[in-house]
């Protein structure tokens, strides 16, 4: 019942419970499609044609709460039970505003959707701010997907925070997040439960980059190098075991595949090998206990360990290419990560021998 007392504001007392029910029935997909936890949606109706921006017959305004825990604001208009339009506002306040804007609206004869229009691009305005800092960048991110980072869980946020800040690709970590939102909502369940869930998820993400040794731990290697160097060259060589047991595999697909084997890797081949070993060696370092400024040494590590290159310049290059790479490439970076957390936990397992493989289009998904 939470949701439905809250919906009665602006028909008359006859129609209140029938036009509730139908009006939520309406747009419950559209809520759902948002990832909306249903018992928060708080709605007010319009029927007056003056403020229609097409031929509707009906206009939803309100706010409702995702389970990423943003407060979306949004205004529909439908024709008895099918969307016409929708928009969402940003910041969802502008949507609290509707009774003042559908005034304004009929007195300047526009409909109402412009009205509430011209209140958001005000607002934008009122807040721009240049500037290279990277929390203001990601709250841009999420303003152009009409979401809201600073009412995110802490631990999302830091964990948003760290990995936008060492691969600087903050759309790409913004897009994942809502990815991880949409395959965590269920309609039917509890939306704490998967608010939960979803805080849980970020939480193990950001421990895969964050330095786990304690304190005393963190102290002891200021003091000395030679216990980090030993755990720098120990996770390039994990990273080796891990390179060479999928690279080995994926050229033993390529020779036996008509189509490659007598033609020599392509520049293209190279960075999707690169991305993918970038992402295990995320992980790896993390499992070490390495920090994330030890992150680039595990990787010139590597560099010099498989490939056998001890020039400085030949390093700073093979480094510079992988970050390239890494950045052109998320999803395939996205599955080295995946590759290498199934592989610390279960070593190399048939069915996951050909990942790299399959990347590189040797052989099928």
């Amino acid at each position: 019942m939470g949701w439905l007392s809250r919906m009665f504001s602006v028909n008359s007392q006859g129609h209140r419970e029938s036009r509730a029910f139908s009006t939520f029935d309406a747009i419950k997909p559209w809520l759902q499609e948002h990832l909306v936890d249903l018992d928060t949606a708080v709605f007010s109706t319009y029927e007056d044609k003056r403020l229609m921006a097409s031929s509707g017959a009906l206009i939803i305004v309100g706010t409702a709460t995702k389970i990423t825990q943003e407060t979306i604001g949004f205004l529909i208009e439908m024709d008895y039970g099918r969307i016409l339009s929708s928009k969402q506002f940003y910041p969802e306040g502008v949507a609290t505003w509707h009774k003042q804007d559908a005034v304004t609206a009929i007195e300047l004869g526009e409909p109402l959707l412009d009205i509430m229009e011209h209140r958001e691009r005000a607002h934008a305005q009122r807040q721009k701010t240049v500037g290279s800092d990277i929390k203001a960048q990601i709250s841009a991110e999420f303003a152009k997907r009409k979401g809201r980072f600073e009412t995110l869980d802490s631990k999302i946020q830091e964990t948003i925070l760290l990995e936008a800040t060492m691969f600087n690709r903050i759309p790409r970590t913004v897009e994942m997040f809502y990815e991880t939102a949409s395959t965590a909502y269920d309609p039917r369940g509890f939306w704490k439960e998967q608010t939960r869930r979803l805080v849980e998820v970020w939480e193990q993400r950001g421990n895969l980059y964050r330095d786990s040794p304690n304190q005393a731990d963190t102290q002891e290697r200021q003091t000395s190098s030679e216990p980090l160097q030993k755990d720098v060259r120990a996770a390039a060589l994990k990273v080796k075991e891990f390179a060479v047991w999928q690279y080995n595999n994926a050229q033993a697909a390529r020779l036996s595949n008509p189509g490659f084997d007598e033609i020599e890797e392509t520049e293209r081949e190279r960075k999707i090998f690169l991305a993918f070993i970038c992402g295990a060696i995320i992980v790896i370092n993390a499992d070490f206990g390495l920090s994330d400024d030890d992150f680039i040494s595990t990787i010139l590590a590597f560099f010099r360990i498989f490939d056998g290159i001890s020039d400085e310049q030949q390093l700073d290059d093979a480094l510079t290419a992988m970050n390239s790479a890494a950045k052109e490439l998320d999803p395939v970076m996205d599955a080295g990560i995946a590759a290498a957390q199934t592989f610390l936990n279960g070593g190399q397992q048939t069915k996951d021998e050909l990942l790299l493989a399959q990347l590189l289009g040797y052989v099928a998904a």
